[in-house]
């Protein structure tokens, strides 16, 4: 696991960011500050990605959504369809910058807001704003 203090420096980074900044941030341990196991291989690399991932879940932090519409299912359900897709480590070499906007890619990401960003959000609700990055 990581500490709460390298995921919220992860996600203070990344807020409003598409899920390609939160996979390249899996390889930079020094700067997010989190174990460097993670960093060093693929695998450690994809375990982070989704530890990060599923907490913003958990946290109605962000949302999955792919072509305006957002995934069902439970949240690891979602997960499993990202893990199911997941290129392996040649392929993802190919395509590490722009994979996650191709139909290959579940989902991308739509950011819960406290605050209204005009021309940028939708609401979402309570008070809430939806990002769609």
């Amino acid at each position: 696991m990581i500490s709460n203090n390298s995921y919220l420096k992860i996600i203070d980074g990344l807020e409003q960011m598409a899920l390609t900044n939160l996979w390249l941030a899996t390889a930079d341990s020094i700067f997010y500050d989190f174990p460097k196991k993670y960093s060093e291989t693929y695998q450690g690399r994809i375990e982070l990605f989704f530890i990060v991932l599923g907490r913003l879940i958990e946290e109605k932090k962000l949302r999955l959504a792919k072509k305006g519409e957002f995934l069902q299912g439970t949240i690891d359900e979602q997960l499993a369809l990202f893990k199911n897709a997941f290129p392996n480590e040649e392929r993802m070499k190919e395509v590490e910058t722009y994979w996650w906007f191709l139909d290959d890619c579940p989902a991308g990401v739509v950011w819960i807001l406290d605050r209204e960003i005009e021309g940028f959000t939708t609401p979402a609700g309570d008070g809430k704003f939806y990002y769609w990055a």
